[in-house]
């Protein structure tokens, strides 16, 4: 089985993110790094918490698509890393960061 490819956002994944997507708090994001990567050793591990780290103050967002893809985006830095749970982690490309970069900005403050 081939994992679905996140940087292409077909309209079921666009319409997922665009109903599930919400803001996060560093907190959230520190606890869900925690769980995503437990190992001090993970390769991801360190880049995620520095990010984070270099950014405490940046607007996060989360969404996830019915395929099972979660998407973090940092708004202002207009950066973002997809994951699906146990199988595999990546930077989103232009793609993406454009397809959230509307989505975030179509949202409604909550």
């Amino acid at each position: 089985m081939s994992l679905p490819d996140p940087s292409t956002l077909n309209e079921s994944r666009r319409e997922a993110i665009a109903a599930t997507i919400q803001p996060a708090t560093l907190e959230e994001l520190r606890a869900l790094g925690e769980r995503l990567f437990p190992f001090l050793d993970h390769p991801w591990r360190h880049q995620y918490f520095q990010f984070l780290e270099e950014h405490p103050d940046s607007k996060y967002f989360r969404a996830s698509t019915d395929d099972g893809i979660a998407i973090l985006y940092c708004k202002e830095h207009n950066r973002g890393i997809w994951f699906i749970p146990g199988s595999g982690v990546g930077i989103l490309q232009e793609t993406g960061l454009k397809a959230l970069s509307e989505i975030v900005q179509q949202q409604k403050p909550r």
